[in-house]
């Protein structure tokens, strides 16, 4: 139930590398490349007749027509959001919405919460989709979905983050066990970096953190994994902590004052995944 902005996708693309001053920035925060974004500058500075952008050692700056535009746009936007505003003050909370992420944090971090709120709104529906949290940033970025839960985020200048926790990576092990390879998935970001700084041993790539866990209970492997996912009393830390990982609610910047999407959001403020586990 994403709300499309009314500015062109050109003009989107234009705010963001206003914000950031850096094409390259830009285009890794909308997971695209920068040949896209320099397209839509180059539409965009035929319509005004003018440069936009004029580059500089450490990225770019607003030319007077990059910055009249900006002041165009950004009232084009404050006008769009108090009629929004109007319409949907007395709005009742309902509708379908979309909630992506890896399965593995969904798992521990939705159910109670989408419980809560299917409770508390019963016109209101919620539609899982599972992915790695890049691909939905990048969906939810593209308003193809409504809400991301995904672990650290990279800042976006149309999206919206609420962090819901902090957990860590380690590597694992059942007590009194002495692992004969280390199971690890290939989708968790910078997994390659983290496997290189354990001893060399037999690696299993595994892109199922539930398979990685059963495999974990075996006794006969370690496992890198998430501390929120370990809920077996015989499981211990293996070393020291690897990394530190920051859950986070997001949604696009556009829905920020729908009273659905403030209602959803505010089910995160409290998470915590230890009050969720066993």
């Amino acid at each position: 139930m994403a709300i499309q902005s009314p500015l062109h996708p050109d003009h989107r693309i234009f705010l963001l590398i206003a914000e950031k001053l850096n094409i390259s920035k830009a285009a890794e925060a909308m997971g695209v490349g920068q040949s896209g974004l320099s397209k839509a500058i180059r539409r965009l500075e035929a319509e005004v007749g003018g440069s936009l952008f004029a580059r500089r050692n450490q990225g770019v700056e607003l030319t007077r027509e990059g910055l009249a535009l900006l002041k165009a746009l950004k009232n084009c936007q404050s006008a769009w959001s108090a009629s929004y505003d109007a319409h949907t003050e007395n709005q009742e909370v309902e509708g379908s919405f979309t909630i992506g992420g890896h399965a593995s944090v969904l798992s521990v971090y939705l159910p109670e919460r989408m419980t809560r709120l299917l409770l508390a709104y019963p016109k209101l529906d919620i539609e899982v989709h599972p992915g790695t949290s890049i691909e939905t940033t990048r969906k939810v970025a593209a308003l193809k979905l409504d809400f991301g839960i995904v672990v650290n985020f990279v800042r976006a200048a149309d999206l919206v983050a609420k962090k819901v926790s902090t957990d860590y990576v380690a590597l694992w092990k059942l007590k009194g066990s002495q692992p004969k390879w280390l199971c690890y998935s290939p989708e968790m970001i910078d997994s390659g970096k983290l496997v290189r700084r354990v001893d060399k041993r037999r690696l299993i790539a595994i892109p199922d953190y539930p398979v990685i866990y059963e495999m974990l209970l075996q006794g006969e492997s370690e496992a890198l994994l998430p501390n929120s996912l370990i809920r077996h009393p015989e499981v211990q830390m293996s070393g020291k902590k690897l990394r530190d990982v920051n859950v986070s609610l997001i949604y696009h910047r556009d829905n920020a004052r729908s009273p659905a999407f403030q209602a959803i959001s505010s089910a995160w403020s409290n998470a915590s995944p230890s009050s969720l586990r066993g």
